[in-house]
């Protein structure tokens, strides 16, 4: 339908009408291109919101397992950093941990209990130095289980710090008879 100028001679411009049929095609191709654009929104930001809810959940998990992990872990370096004292120790003759008491250190000694030596000592002098101390805390305690030394009876202990010490009364305080069996402290 042509539309006329205000002096109504000359045509200004053509103008295309349409009809109801038209007008509701081209009503639903509107509402359905809304949609479209819509749904593109949607599942562009559906990525994004779905990885930040996954990591909020992990992070919420972590927050509350943390603790007994990072526990369990301090847990296992303590026994790691027990296990390789002990290890050094024994190597070096000296007295493993005591799970009692949580001391360490100290050094194997021979105590005659009954013959002509009674009351005397005989302390490992290399205590506390690798391998060699740990030779002479296996021959110790092979005179305290063999009472190699003549009509005498010899019992190890734990824990005389006292090198020096010749008989039972130069021995410091806090020492135990030594286990045989079990090579710990006998309480």
């Amino acid at each position: 339908m042509p539309r006329l100028a205000p002096d109504g001679v000359r045509c200004k411009e053509n103008r295309q009408t349409l009809g109801t049929m038209e007008r509701k095609l081209l009503s639903m191709y509107i509402q359905d291109r809304k949609k479209d654009r819509t749904q593109k929104y949607v599942s562009s930001f559906a990525l994004p919101i779905s990885i930040v809810s996954v990591a909020a959940g992990i992070g919420i998990a972590g927050y509350f397992m943390a603790p007994s992990i990072l526990q369990d872990a301090k847990d296992k370096l303590k026994e790691v950093k027990e296990n390789f004292q002990n290890l050094t120790n024994t190597i070096a003759g000296k007295k493993p941990i005591d799970p009692v008491t949580g001391k360490s250190g100290g050094i194997q000694t021979a105590l005659c209990v009954s013959g002509p030596a009674e009351g005397n000592v005989v302390v490992n002098q290399a205590a506390g130095v690798p391998v060699i101390g740990g030779l002479l805390g296996w021959l110790n305690n092979f005179i305290t289980t063999a009472n190699a030394l003549g009509d005498n009876v010899w019992v190890g202990v734990w824990g005389n710090f006292n090198k020096g010490a010749r008989n039972i009364d130069e021995l410091t305080e806090g020492w135990y008879y030594l286990d045989i069996e079990t090579g710990g402290p006998k309480y």
